[in-house]
């Protein structure tokens, strides 16, 4: 087989151009895909905004038993969310035989994404009553799911628990948490006692004192950032920056 025959006949399948029974028969018996094929395939669909291409690999995963392989079947949840094929996402979520970290940091990404909050906290919720953990980026995304500050609290314990309280994007997620709940002493000192902070932290802060209508303490903070060596402000910072000068002047 020419090197471009493969590619070409799985970019046919993804357009839809040949039936898949004939393209599975067909690579059966001459190229036979392995796990890896799957996820950039299925990142194609979802680009394509092709939800019966994405229902159609899933129907070759399970007639080829590539389904169970923890790679191709949190491709398909992540390409399943981001169509906001909801209840395909989380049917092959619920079915995959072996799981990990990665396709529940996905699913609850996108539940997250398609402003599905309570779904997101509670597969959080049941991944950890099932042993198998949780992780920073599992924590900082579920931080904004957190609608109210006792939910936010009740993550921020959690955190503290897994250790990864001080880990730069938890805690900025955090902060970001509390300044939404109007929570301002809160974020305040979560911020004031992060052991680490870069660009994304400090865009986080500035922007809650805006939202929360403190902007005279964005110049301050401002300066704060500017003194420490290797956190230099991006576009975001400006223009938050220049938004709270032109508040300023304004009152």
């Amino acid at each position: 087989m020419q090197p471009g025959t493969q590619l070409d006949s799985w970019w046919a399948f993804i357009e839809g151009d040949v039936a898949s029974e004939t393209l599975c028969q067909d690579h059966s018996a001459s190229f036979p895909p392995h796990k890896f094929t799957f996820p950039p395939i299925l990142k194609a669909c979802a680009k394509l905004r092709s939800a019966p291409q994405v229902q159609m690999v899933h129907t070759y995963l399970l007639k080829t038993g590539f389904f169970s392989d923890v790679y191709a079947a949190t491709a398909l949840t992540d390409a399943s969310m981001k169509l906001n094929l909801m209840d395909d996402a989380l049917k092959v979520f619920d079915e995959m035989p072996h799981r990990n970290l990665a396709p529940v940091n996905t699913v609850i990404s996108g539940l997250l994404h398609n402003g599905h909050r309570r779904k997101a906290l509670k597969v959080c919720k049941s991944v950890g009553f099932g042993g198998l953990g949780l992780n920073s980026v599992t924590i900082a995304s579920v931080f904004s799911a957190c609608d109210n500050a006792k939910k936010g609290m009740g993550m921020d314990c959690v955190a503290v628990k897994l250790g990864v309280e001080n880990d730069v994007y938890v805690a900025t997620s955090a902060v970001s948490m509390y300044w939404s709940c109007g929570e301002l002493v809160s974020a305040a000192k979560l911020f004031e006692h992060m052991p680490v902070k870069n660009v994304v932290s400090y865009n986080a802060f500035i922007t809650g004192l805006l939202q929360n209508g403190v902007p005279r303490v964005v110049l301050d903070v401002f300066k704060k950032m500017r003194a420490c060596r290797g956190e230099n402000p991006n576009s975001v910072t400006l223009v938050s920056v220049l938004s709270a000068c032109a508040s300023v002047l304004y009152l």
